[in-house]
This record gives C-alpha cells, sequence and structure tokens, in this order.
C-alpha cells in the first residue's frame, strides 16, 4: 500500500509547533509535490516527509481525552500518554482524482479516528502543525492537528495502539501529568494548547 508523502525541504525552518493560520504558503507548496510511495520506502528516506492528520479531542467542558499507547517499536511512543490519534493517508484514503493535501488530511483523519475509536464527532477544527525536531527519524513524520469536539463517550477499539481506557481531564490536570508524554502531545502541550482549546 502506497502512503501520502512530501519532500523534507518544504519542512524549512518550520518550528516544533505552527498555528494553522501560519500554513497557507506550506500547503499551497505542498499541493503540487505529493508523491504516492510504498510506506516501507518512505520510512527509509531522508528527504521525504509523512503528512500524519490526527486529532486532539475536547469535550464540551474543554478537557482533554488522554489515552495511554501501547508498547510501541518506537521508544519515544511506548506506553506514553497521548492526546492524538491519527495515523498515516494511505492511497485508498483518495476519493477525488487530484485532492487537495488539506481534503486528504481531513480524509485520513476521519479514516483514522474511526479505526481507532467509537465516539461522537461534532466538529473539526484544524489547529496547526507538530514536528518532533529531536532526531531525524522523529521529524519525518508532521502531525497535522485537528481540534475534535466530541462526547464523552470515546471507547477505544484498535487496541495495537492504544489501552482500552480513555479519561477525558482538564489541562491543569495535563500538565501535572506533561513528563508522561509522547513527543507531539508534549509539544502541543508547551505550545499549542491553551484556554482557547
Amino acid at each position: 500500500m502506497n502512503t501520502l508523502c512530501l519532500p523534507r525541504h518544504l519542512v524549512g525552518e518550520l518550528g516544533e509547533f505552527t498555528p494553522w493560520q501560519q500554513l497557507s504558503e506550506f500547503l499551497a507548496e505542498a499541493n503540487p509535490l505529493m508523491m504516492w510511495l510504498p510506506r516501507e520506502t518512505v520510512e527509509q528516506a531522508v528527504d521525504l516527509v509523512q503528512p500524519i492528520p490526527s486529532g486532539v479531542f475536547q469535550d464540551g467542558s474543554g478537557n482533554f481525552l488522554v489515552l495511554r499507547r501501547t508498547r510501541s517499536h518506537r521508544e519515544d511512543l511506548s506506553s506514553r500518554l497521548s492526546l492524538v490519534v491519527g495515523g498515516h493517508i494511505s492511497s485508498p484514503d483518495v476519493e477525488e482524482t487530484f485532492p487537495s493535501l488539506e481534503n486528504l488530511l481531513l480524509l485520513g483523519l476521519r479514516r483514522e479516528v474511526f479505526e481507532e475509536l467509537t465516539v461522537a464527532i461534532h466538529t473539526f477544527y484544524p489547529l496547526g502543525l507538530v514536528i518532533d525536531h529531536s532526531s531525524p527519524a522523529a521529524s519525518r513524520h508532521l502531525g497535522f492537528i485537528y481540534q475534535v469536539l466530541a462526547d464523552r463517550d470515546v471507547k477505544v477499539i484498535e487496541p495495537k495502539e492504544y489501552s482500552s481506557v480513555g479519561r477525558f481531564l482538564p489541562l491543569s490536570h495535563l500538565q501535572i501529568l506533561a513528563d508522561e508524554l509522547d513527543p507531539w502531545s508534549s509539544i502541543l502541550l508547551r505550545k499549542g494548547l491553551g484556554p482557547q482549546g
């Protein structure tokens, strides 16, 4: 199966978190440069990056869904707490002949969310782009983050990714758990989340 990827040079000087309002130039440049390659190839390539649409879930009171990741081959993710649910964009996500990157992100996000969770979703809002610059391997995944307003009744249906129990917690509680968060969640807590959600 092929995975969506982009040339790494597009990332340029983007920091750990870029608000969505500042991504219009990046998205416009990315559209004509999108490629579909086998995932094994993309995971090994040093000159390619992979857009990963991901959701941060909030309930009507502004609390955030926190999930525990299961053991992973990636040490930085294994058994960590996570605020994000998402995954790669695969060629079956394509419903249009020439979709834009933004359309592909939404298609991929919807598929991933409903593969991983049983949840009633009210709205998706684009939040920003997260990049973990701690290593070349970590920075090959670009987290396109959406705020997802949802009901509190969430069930994990993909035990390979997350343990079966998730909890909604206030922002102040997340700050106490900061050392247990996976890298993207940690970046979001420091730079992308706040009272505005």
